[in-house]
């Protein structure tokens, strides 16, 4: 399904893809594809956009804007902003789109979940939003020297190790030996290269997709939270309960109860 719109404001947009996906098309620019998982900024000028998804097939996405007056004022820490701002130019910030960290997933959850009262909202948003653009800045303009280079063959081999742990949310995933053998690709480069794709370590990955496919089950089944910590690997609901907390703020039943 597709629908061709306007985008009337000069300013950058960041678009974060929780669910599905998303091909955006702005004119004059190569068709951007942002997978699940995924983000995409870029600044333009007005400008006409074309926004495909999957039909018949639920989306969750969290579209963004910045203006050029906020942008502005964090010109003395991203110079690069300098030349992108009023250029007249539709830029693309990220060049392509990137994985989001998990650092941010927790900000988006933030701004989704609002924890506060009414009276405090918009101070709280802002300040969630702004600590949003600054991670996106600083992962697209201070990408590290480190980064190793990966074959099209190996990048490959690298998403499907993370596909194979994403069928393991449920259960025990297989050791790092293990998806090595699986994806015929050597330890240190499925490392290093999971970290640099994904922003995160394996172990940290899994945690994280665990934590957040139990949240989804408790906010969308009535399944007792003994068996929801079981299906993530915690046959000990203590420990389960512990987790959630630590990664939340909160426990399993305090989140179903709000």
């Amino acid at each position: 399904m597709s629908t061709t719109g306007w985008i009337h404001t000069e300013g950058m947009y960041n678009i974060s893809m929780l669910k599905n996906s998303n091909r955006k098309n702005l004119k004059g620019q190569p068709k951007i594809h942002i997978r699940e998982d995924q983000y995409a900024s870029f600044y333009t000028q007005p400008t006409a956009c074309t926004t495909s998804i999957e039909e018949h097939k639920e989306f969750r996405m969290l579209a963004l804007f910045y203006s050029p007056q906020l942008l502005q004022e964090l010109t003395p820490y991203f110079p690069e902003l300098k030349s992108i701002i009023g250029s007249g130019l539709t830029t693309m910030i990220t060049r392509k789109p990137f994985w989001i960290p998990f650092t941010s997933k927790e900000i988006i959850n933030q701004i989704l979940n609002y924890p506060h009262s009414e009276s405090t909202r918009q101070f709280y948003f802002d300040l969630k939003i702004r600590e949003l653009l600054y991670q996106i800045l600083e992962s697209s303009f201070n990408r590290k020297a480190t980064d190793l280079y990966f074959t099209p063959w190996e990048v490959s081999k690298i998403h499907k190790a993370k596909d194979i742990l994403k069928e393991h949310i449920a259960k025990k995933p297989p050791s790092i030996r293990e998806l090595s053998k699986l994806v015929a690709l050597n330890e240190y480069k499925l490392k290093r290269g999971f970290h640099q794709y994904f922003n995160a370590g394996i172990a940290q990955w899994v945690q994280e997709h665990k934590m957040q496919h139990s949240r989804e089950l408790i906010l969308n089944t009535n399944r007792p939270i003994k068996e929801i910590g079981a299906l993530v690997g915690y046959p000990l609901t203590t420990n389960f309960i512990t987790a959630f907390r630590k990664h939340f703020g909160m426990t399993p039943g305090e989140l179903r109860r709000k």
